[in-house]
């Protein structure tokens, strides 16, 4: 995909990505807790515009307002075995479309350890009063435990496209040149999907949950914490959350040498160019 930026470097763009195993379509508490956090009033800016990927490979667009909690529409998406995939935009325009939801339903699943992904974005700027990234976090830690995520990271970018190519896996150009500012892990964490996040790891990121068996194998928690010196750690019983600076440093060299010690620490668990051997 090849475009041109319409953000400023260095403003915070912040994704999420989650792996989990469980279908939602098979539980319907699963569903309606679903739908309240796709309405809970913590979004920054609440997408809207529903559009759902159907098994046969076509897609069946509906606007659906989910502000004033359509409910009905939003359950029988997810439990239509013809749906295999929900996303909700702010905005069919790129431009303007600075918050975004995809996620697996679960009736299309893949031989992946962890079958089904969700996919998340929101600008970090610009914000109403009474709207803060906080709240989006705090969103997220939520949805994890719900989909009882195996595996996740939670990146800030300078700019949307990085963002987006990083969450999503797909290959972003901003005339000709990269979006993503390490496109060799762009390819690694989208090409080794098989056994992610139950063998090996996303490169991490600022913000980024392990299991137990993950932490086990980087040494425990205080090992973590002594080689990284994270600004937050977040224990949500199988899954912890390294969180590397404040919300205000999220951008600086001191988060990005955090990253690095980070990926370090974590490089026997990390997917490598040498796998294409």
């Amino acid at each position: 995909m090849n475009t041109s930026s319409n953000d400023q470097n260095g403003t915070p763009w912040f994704g999420f990505v989650g792996y989990f195993s469980k279908p939602i379509a098979q539980d319907l508490k699963l569903v309606e807790r679903l739908f309240c956090l796709l309405a809970d009033k913590r979004w920054p800016w609440l997408p809207r515009l529903a559009e759902y990927a159907v098994s046969d490979g076509g897609k069946k667009s509906k606007k659906i307002p989910i502000a004033k909690r359509t409910q009905l529409a939003l359950v029988e998406a997810f439990v239509d075995e013809s749906f295999y995939r929900l996303s909700i935009d702010l905005s069919r325009d790129d431009k303007k479309n600075i918050s975004s939801v995809a996620i697996d339903t679960g009736s299309n699943a893949s031989s992946y350890a962890l079958p089904f992904s969700c996919e998340f974005q929101t600008r970090g700027y610009g914000m109403k009063k009474g709207k803060d990234v906080q709240g989006w976090i705090d969103l997220m830690h939520d949805f994890v435990k719900a989909l009882q995520i195996t595996h996740a990271v939670l990146p800030v970018f300078g700019n949307q496209d990085a963002c987006t190519s990083d969450i999503t896996g797909i290959k972003i150009s901003l005339d000709g040149v990269p979006a993503h500012p390490r496109p060799n892990e762009r390819l690694l964490d989208s090409v080794w999907r098989d056994n992610l996040g139950v063998g090996h790891l996303r490169h991490p990121r600022w913000g980024t949950y392990l299991n137990k068996n993950h932490i086990e194998k980087l040494g425990g928690v205080a090992l973590i914490q002594k080689k990284i010196d994270p600004f937050l750690v977040k224990d949500f019983g199988g899954l912890t959350f390294f969180q590397l600076t404040s919300i205000e440093d999220c951008l600086s060299l001191n988060a990005e040498e955090k990253r690095l010690a980070f990926s370090e620490l974590a490089k026997p668990l990390l997917p490598s160019i040498k796998w294409f051997d």
